[in-house]
Formats: C-alpha cells, sequence, structure tokens
C-alpha cells in the first residue's frame, strides 16, 4: 500500500499535494470541533444542565428526557400553582410540569414532545411569536387545551440564549378564568346598578331588614332626601287612595319579604322625616319579593310611577263631561241616544218630561215602544239612512204615558266609531203636538167652511197665534242650540236668514238685509272654495254638509256646521237653497282636547311598555348572574335581546310623531347597532351593510319583524364567521315595486314573488361559512328558526333561504302604510 501511495504521489503534481494537503486540514479541524462538543455535551449531562436531548434519526427526531437532572429543581416546579414548561428553538415542549399538563388536558407524557403552537390559540398565533422573539415579554392570550376549549391564561416568557441567539425559552403559563369571571360580574352589577339608577320611574331594591340598597335618581326626588341605607318605611309614607280603606298605611316592603306580591295599586304618598309638601303624590305602586337559587328570600324590588298629572287630567275630563252633560239636561228640545238596535242608552230630562216617564222607565228599551204605528217605518227607514251617513230631519209621531200623541220634529246625528262602525244615533226632538194640533183643526174647519164660516176665521187666527207661538218658540229652542236655519232663493238671489244665524255670525238679529256676498265676506278666506263646492252639490239634488270657519267682526274665528238642501219646482229647476248653521266651536275644542289626550295616553303606554321591557331585560342580566353554563347565558342573552328589540319600538313610537306607525328603517339602524354592541365579538374584521327605504309599519307588523331580524342578525354574527375570518353582513328593506325583479330574484323566492299582496321584501344576508344544507327551515330544531317561521306566519309573510354565497334569508310581507 505504501508503494501505491508513493506512486500515486509521484503522479500527483506539486498543487495538487498542496490543494489535497489544506482538504486534510480542514477535515481535521472539523474533528476537533465535534470532539469539542461532544465533550461539552458530556458535562452537561454529567452536571445536569439539560433535560432532554434531540437527535436526528432516520424517519424523525429522536427526544430523550434526562432522569439525571436536577430533582431539587423539579421538586420546586411541580409545586407551583402556574403551568411551567421549556420549549426548543422551534417550539418542542422539551419539558412541562402537572400544572401546565391540567392546563392542555393532557397528561406530562403526552405533552412533551409537541408543539407549543399546538396549544396557542389561531388568533393569537402572531402575538405569541412577537413575545417569543423578546428577551424577556408578559402578556394575555387565549390557551386552547384538548377538545378545543379556550382558556385566557397569563403568560411570562424568558429566553435561554446560546452564543447570543436563543436556543430555548422557559413558560411560566398562570389561568385568568376565575378572574375574568369575577371582572364580567363586576361588570353586570355596574350595568344592572346603572339602569336602575337611571330608570325614569322610582325603583327601589332592599335587604332582608328593609334598608334601601339600590335606588333610582328618581327616588331622592320623590322623597326629598338622599335614601341610600334608610328604612323604605320611615322614610316613604304609602296611603291607599280609593275605597273605603282611602287613607290607610300599606306596608309593600313588610309584606313583600313576607312573600306577598302587589301590582298596579294607585297609592298616594306623604313623607314623615323629609321635606313636607301641601299636595300629595299619586303613585301607581308594584312591589314584590327577590329570591335566590334556592328560592329564598334576600330582599325586594318597589316601583313608583308618579301618575300626579293623569289623575289631574281624568278630573278636568270628569268635570268637562259633566259640564256638557249639564247643558244637554238643560236643553229645550228632548234628546235621547240610541244604540245600533234602537235601544235608548241615554235620556234628557226634557225628554222624559216629554213622554211622561222618569228615565228608568226609558233607559234600555227600544224607542218603537213610544212610537205609534203609522210612524215607526218612517223611523226606521231614517235609521237606515244614518247608517249610510244620510242624517235628515223628520216628523215622528210618538205615544206618551197618558197615551195622548207627542208630534216631534227629530233632527238625527248618526254616530260612528274611529273605524267606521255605525254605533247608533243622536236624536233631537222638538215638540210640534200643539202646531199638529192646530193643522188637524184648520183641516177640520175647512171641510165644514160653508157652515162654520165664522168658527173657521177664529180657528185660523187661533191657529195662526199658536204657529207664531210655534216659531217663536222654535227661534228660542235655536237659540239654546246654536242653531239656525236660513233659506236664499236661485231666482231673486234673496237671502233670509234667522234671529240665530245673525247671533252665530256676530250680528244684531235684523240689523240689516243679507245679501250672498255678506255671507261668503264671513267665511274664512281658507274655507270660501270649500263652501262654494258643497252649495254645488247640493244643487245638484245632494243633501250636502260641510264644517268650516267663519271670522267675526272682533276678528274672532269660530267653527260652524251648515247643512244644505235645494229645493225643486214642479219641473225640476231648483229655485231655493236652504240650510240650517249651528255654531261647533266649543265642541271641536273639547274634540281636539279629547284628542291631544288620547295622543298623550297612547304615548304614555309606549312609554311604560318601554320601562317594563328594560326592567324584563334588567332582570334577564341579574339572572345570568347565577349562572355559569355556558349555554344558560347564552339563552339567557337571546332572551334579553329579544325583549330589547321589541322595547326599542315602545320608544321609537314615544319619541316619534305618530302614535300608531313606526319608522322601520331608522329602527334597523338602532337595533344592528345595539346587537353589534352586545356581542361585542372583538373582530373588526365583521362589516355591516345597510340598504333601507323609509317605511312606516304598525305595531302589529313592527314588533314580529324586529324579533326575525334580532334573529336572523344575532344567528350571521355569531355563526356566519369563524374566529378572526372576515365577512360582512347585508340588511335590505325595500318596497317590492322598487325591487329589480328581473335581477335579484332567486329560484328559491321564486314562490314568495308570485304573490301578489307582498309590499315590502326583507332580506338579511351573510357571506360567511354558509348554514348547513342539512337544516330545513320549515322544520328546524333550533328555536330561533322556529321563532321566526311562526312569527312570519304572524304576519302573513313568506320566508326564503338561499345558500348560494354564505347565508341569504329573505321575508315578504305586506303592511298598511299611513
Amino acid at each position: 500500500m505504501s508503494s501505491k501511495l508513493a506512486k500515486d504521489q509521484g503522479n500527483m503534481s506539486h498543487q495538487e499535494l498542496l490543494d489535497k494537503n489544506r482538504s486534510l486540514e480542514a477535515e481535521l479541524q472539523d474533528l476537533k470541533m465535534r470532539l469539542g462538543e461532544a465533550e461539552e455535551l458530556r458535562r452537561a449531562i454529567s452536571e445536569g444542565d439539560l433535560d432532554a436531548l434531540i437527535i436526528p434519526g432516520p424517519q424523525e427526531k429522536l427526544i430523550f428526557t434526562l432522569d439525571s437532572a436536577d430533582r431539587a429543581y423539579r421538586v420546586l416546579v411541580e409545586a407551583m400553582n402556574e403551568g411551567t414548561a421549556t420549549l426548543a428553538s422551534d417550539g418542542t415542549i422539551l419539558y412541562c410540569n402537572r400544572q401546565f399538563a391540567e392546563l392542555t388536558k393532557m397528561s406530562s407524557g403526552a405533552v412533551v414532545g409537541t408543539s407549543i403552537y399546538g396549544f396557542i390559540a389561531p388568533e393569537d398565533a402572531i402575538t405569541f411569536k412577537a413575545l417569543l422573539k423578546q428577551k424577556n415579554s408578559v402578556g394575555e392570550l387565549k390557551f386552547r387545551a384538548q377538545g378545543g376549549t379556550s382558556v385566557p391564561v397569563y403568560l411570562s416568557i424568558s429566553s435561554l440564549q446560546s452564543e447570543g441567539s436563543p436556543s430555548a425559552w422557559c413558560l411560566v403559563v398562570t389561568d385568568l378564568t376565575e378572574q375574568k369571571k369575577n371582572e364580567e360580574i363586576v361588570a353586570a352589577e355596574r350595568l344592572a346598578r346603572s339602569i336602575i339608577e337611571q330608570a325614569a320611574e322610582a325603583i327601589v331594591v332592599c335587604d332582608t331588614t328593609g334598608r334601601i340598597t339600590y335606588f333610582s335618581n328618581t327616588v331622592s326626588k320623590v322623597c326629598k332626601c338622599d335614601p341610600a341605607f334608610k328604612r323604605f318605611e320611615d322614610i316613604i309614607d304609602i296611603r291607599l287612595s280609593e275605597g273605603e280603606d282611602a287613607g290607610k298605611g300599606i306596608l309593600p316592603v313588610s309584606s313583600a319579604l313576607k312573600g306577598a306580591t302587589i301590582l298596579g295599586l294607585e297609592a298616594t304618598l306623604e313623607h314623615k322625616s323629609c321635606q313636607k309638601f301641601n299636595q300629595k303624590l299619586h303613585l301607581l305602586l308594584n312591589s314584590g319579593p327577590l329570591r335566590n337559587s334556592n328560592g329564598r328570600i334576600i330582599g325586594c324590588v318597589v316601583t313608583l310611577t308618579d301618575i300626579t298629572e293623569r289623575k289631574k287630567m281624568e278630573r278636568e275630563l270628569q268635570e268637562s263631561e259633566e259640564k256638557y252633560r249639564n247643558i244637554v239636561e238643560t236643553a229645550n228640545e228632548g234628546i235621547w241616544i240610541l244604540d245600533p238596535e234602537a235601544r235608548i242608552t241615554y235620556v234628557n230630562q226634557r225628554m222624559a218630561e216629554m213622554l211622561g216617564y222618569n228615565h228608568e222607565e226609558i233607559i234600555g228599551r227600544s224607542a218603537w215602544d213610544f212610537t205609534g204605528d203609522e210612524g215607526k217605518e218612517a223611523a226606521k227607514q231614517s235609521m237606515e239612512k244614518g247608517k249610510q251617513r244620510i242624517d235628515r230631519d223628520h216628523e215622528l209621531k210618538l205615544i206618551s204615558k197618558n197615551g195622548t200623541p207627542l208630534w216631534t220634529i227629530v233632527s238625527a246625528k248618526a254616530l260612528f266609531d274611529k273605524d267606521g262602525n255605525f254605533m247608533g244615533s243622536m236624536k233631537m226632538l222638538t215638540n210640534i203636538t200643539e202646531r199638529k194640533e192646530a193643522e188637524v183643526k184648520l183641516k177640520q174647519t175647512l171641510n165644514n167652511l160653508e157652515k162654520l164660516v165664522q168658527e173657521r176665521t177664529i180657528e185660523l187666527e187661533k191657529a195662526y197665534g199658536s204657529l207664531k207661538e210655534s216659531e217663536r218658540g222654535l227661534a228660542e229652542a235655536q237659540k239654546m242650540a246654536h242653531i239656525g236655519n236660513w233659506d236664499r232663493s236661485l231666482i231673486t238671489n234673496e237671502v233670509h236668514w234667522s234671529d240665530e244665524v245673525y247671533r252665530i255670525f256676530g250680528f244684531k238679529p235684523k240689523e240689516f238685509g243679507v245679501t250672498y256676498s255678506t255671507y261668503l265676506n264671513c267665511v274664512h278666506p281658507d274655507d270660501q272654495d270649500r263652501v262654494i263646492k258643497a252649495a254645488k252639490q247640493a244643487l245638484e239634488g245632494k243633501l250636502s254638509s260641510i264644517d268650516y270657519r267663519i271670522v267675526l267682526n272682533n276678528g274672532e274665528e269660530r267653527v260652524v256646521h251648515e247643512e244644505f238642501k235645494v229645493v225643486f219646482d214642479e219641473k225640476s229647476n231648483p229655485v231655493q237653497l236652504r240650510g240650517t248653521v249651528q255654531d261647533i266651536t266649543e265642541r271641536k275644542k273639547a274634540e281636539e282636547t279629547l284628542e291631544k289626550m288620547d295622543k298623550i295616553r297612547i304615548k304614555e303606554i309606549h312609554h311604560r311598555i318601554k320601562n317594563n321591557l328594560q326592567v324584563i331585560c334588567s332582570l334577564l342580566s341579574l339572572e345570568a348572574e347565577r349562572f355559569s353554563d355556558e349555554k344558560m347565558l347564552e339563552t339567557l342573552k337571546e332572551s334579553q335581546n329579544r325583549v330589547a328589540s321589541m322595547a326599542l319600538i315602545h320608544e321609537e313610537l314615544y319619541k316619534g310623531d305618530k302614535n300608531d306607525t313606526l319608522d322601520f328603517a331608522a329602527y334597523l339602524r338602532k337595533l344592528t347597532a345595539d346587537l353589534f354592541s352586545s356581542y361585542n365579538l372583538g373582530n373588526d374584521n365583521i362589516s355591516l351593510k345597510m340598504d333601507l327605504e323609509q317605511v312606516y309599519l304598525d305595531m302589529d307588523t313592527a314588533i314580529p319583524l324586529g324579533i326575525i331580524v334580532n334573529e336572523l342578525f344575532s344567528n350571521s354574527l355569531k355563526h356566519a364567521f369563524p374566529a378572526g375570518s372576515e365577512g360582512e353582513v347585508h340588511i335590505s328593506l325595500r318596497r317590492a315595486e322598487t325591487f329589480d325583479k328581473g335581477n335579484n330574484v332567486s329560484d328559491s323566492d321564486q314562490h314568495c314573488n308570485e304573490i301578489d299582496n307582498f309590499r315590502y321584501i326583507l332580506r338579511v344576508a351573510d357571506n360567511g361559512k354558509g348554514i348547513s344544507k342539512e337544516i330545513e327551515i320549515e322544520n328546524a330544531d333550533s328555536l330561533g328558526l322556529q321563532l321566526v317561521n311562526i312569527l312570519v306566519d304572524q304576519i302573513d309573510g313568506c320566508v326564503e333561504l338561499s345558500r348560494n354565497c354564505g347565508t341569504e334569508f329573505t321575508i315578504w310581507f305586506g303592511d298598511k302604510e299611513p
């Protein structure tokens, strides 16, 4: 071999020998370096500086733990309350203590050798890598255990450097679960306290000793002192306001602590130790016990609603009704009110006197019981005309209690409710018996003209005198009732007013000759065209009536009701226009007052419903504090959002100008903003796009539709976008006629699109992961989708589901716009 080497070397050039020599020197240097590393490894193993060895194998890395590590160090680490672990430079877990393994819900043996990134929540991976780049760092993130459960932790990281770069890291992990729960409880308690403090009603929460622990700001205003930690019944004296026990004290806290409940009790408030008041407060009292999960009473809640203004308005309304009742009772005309079956529901004193009965003998009986046989058919026809809103004066013969005939002129007014349903009629009856008797006597005189000329003359004079007396009585009656009559010749254009018409228009009776232009000058300029139009309708043979304004000489405006009737000659040519005028200014004022009070009452109802629903939301929030089960908390939160969506509708109706319709587009904007805030997903990648037309819906449609949007929008926020993913939720509300049927109607919507009576289309869509194809919307198991189906049926709507690009719900429905 030596000879061969020598031979080979003899064949090499000098340069080749130099190169080979350098290569051998490099190999020798590499062997020395590896020998040094091996010696250092031997030293580290012998001194216990290493916990494990990672040796590349033919298939994968082999990890060997060293049982000879420092035992004292291990005992200390294993006894810690925090989890600890040692990581290799690539994130492999070389060692972990028992607490760290419990956080992962795995055994220590199963954890060692796995990557730390498998236990870091995906949304916190970037944050964790940033912490590793620092020499020593701390931070909060979510730790993912086996099974996918997430645990909030506080992480402390220290790098173990070798030659300037980290070769390993030491982790200390602290479980923050209990701390986070405590923070949520404190936040919920603060929210409940804030809701109670800001409530418009006086809300008081007492402990088992009756002392006030929580209260709304209104409570201080009610009792005029600081109620904190004082006994409720020592500072607030509540007494019954009605019935035999009026003035008797009420102890709502004591009764509630014994388990009793008080709902909607009207009472008065008197003060004991606080500032005295001359006027008592009228309140609506509610109280009841607070119980813990075991049913034990731990306190009570008392709410006090100030209804002083309402009671004042009720008294004023009662006084106003009494005033107008006195006017009716003192009228010279008989007045009665009939229901749709002609039963008498009211009769004034004059009418009872005319018939000879007392009130009890008349009320409840049929008007036909007092009508002569020959007049019943005409009276029934008059009522049928009234149902058609045609009111005409007619003569009616009644039979008094003593059997004598009572002839009357009946002025009828049909009564309808706000929906146009016939509710009966009010009739004013003027006694014309004497005139009828005079007519009978006149007829008898005419039949005996040849034999009783002198008697006929005397009778005629008597009849004339009786007629004049009747006319004077009629004029007096018109004066009392503020009703006058007039006529206008269409041939000569002459106008005749009764005395009362002069008075109504602000003139003295017979002060001057009336002309048509004089009359028009008294009519308010804005109403003149309407009056002329009504007169033209009368000339066409129609009985016309109109309410309009007149302006008196002193500038005062009055409201009158006028009815027109045209008289035709034998050739059916109009020759005369007749009518009646009634001053209805006071009645109009009363109607306006009642209308305003009705609007106030409706708004108050909306306000109270909204407050009660907010209290329910607060109670649900308080109830949620008792549970730690996530499913139960989610259910309570969904119920709270549903109640909040209904409360928002009543709040919008209370604030808006309209009592019975809601700007649903504005409502949707507030609802979605509240839901975004409620769920607080922490994911800024989710955006909301809204395409809303201004649409007004009534409450019967708005409330179910609001809950539907709440369910669908909440589902999108909770389920459509996995943690950290981007996406968009799109809500649109449009009228059907402005909807692009050619481009926007999917095949799944075709069924709903073919139904013609739908006026609006609501869509809630997201581009998330999409709802499972196994879920059938008509037979869904989830409460939310079942609720959507029920509410869509309730508003007579139609719902369709599309899964083309995410999830899209389309709801077709109808409603009445104002």
